[in-house]
């Protein structure tokens, strides 16, 4: 939503980070014109959905970060094919009582 947009428009302001845009957009929607080093989503369906959606518009460099809430071992286990997990991060949220984690996933390499 707008909030939420007017929010990370203003976070990429004052801390001066010119190489991030903001997209406030439906992802089924969304046409960029060239692909991304980084995609990170929050409050998505599922980590293979996000995958699915997200996947062809990151570089095959590049990686997918999705916030999740308590450690997503059902979704990890299903990764779409040519999709590797790199790291899961816990995060410790100040004045947030719950379980938050930072998904790193990036297109699989080939083998040499």
């Amino acid at each position: 939503n707008s909030k939420k947009t007017r929010f990370l428009n203003q976070t990429k302001i004052e801390l001066g980070l010119t190489n991030v845009t903001v997209i406030s957009s439906r992802i089924e929607q969304y046409r960029p014109q060239t692909r991304h080093t980084t995609v990170l989503s929050r409050a998505f369906a599922s980590l293979a959905d996000f995958i699915t959606l997200a996947g062809p518009y990151c570089t095959v460099e590049g990686r997918l970060l999705a916030l999740k809430g308590s450690y997503p071992d059902a979704e990890l286990s299903a990764l779409p094919a040519g999709y590797q997990l790199v790291a899961v991060h816990t995060l410790d949220v100040p004045g947030l009582d719950a379980e938050r984690h930072l998904v790193h996933v990036a297109p699989a390499k080939e083998a040499a």
